[in-house]
């Protein structure tokens, strides 16, 4: 497996945005499977400073192209069913999601997908 990723963000005054890519390409014999994954998601928002809100807005495109190639064993004399299957994907969500903070450790972000893939992510955190 190699890997490859990048993230970048901004913030002026109460504006901010994030930015961030990773490359993914893999090969596993034992299974005759690739896949190649590209995964890009653009974020802004607003922070509403003191109260611990922040609202934000974006993207995600996702690509990725899965090959699986094999074989099956039929038994009784017969040949093997071999099989060659290609996969891909290009699609693009929109994304609104909200950052809060509760107190001086605890926070909690949910973050909605529309578009091309419905997605829910929720996390609660805690920092040290």
């Amino acid at each position: 497996m190699l890997g490859l990723g990048l993230s970048t963000g901004f913030q002026y005054e109460s504006l901010f945005g994030a930015l961030s890519a990773q490359w993914a390409t893999s090969v596993v014999n034992e299974t005759g499977s690739e896949i190649d994954i590209l995964v890009a998601t653009f974020l802004v928002g607003y922070d509403f400073g003191d109260v611990g809100l922040r609202l934000q807005t974006g993207a995600q495109y996702q690509d990725w192209d899965q090959r699986i190639r094999g074989e099956i064993p039929l038994g009784g004399g017969l040949a093997p069913l071999e099989f060659d299957i290609d996969l891909s994907v290009a699609k693009t969500s929109f994304l609104v999601g909200v950052y809060k903070d509760f107190g001086k450790h605890w926070n909690a972000v949910a973050m909605a997908g529309f578009g091309a893939r419905d997605q829910l992510t929720v996390n609660l955190g805690y920092r040290f």
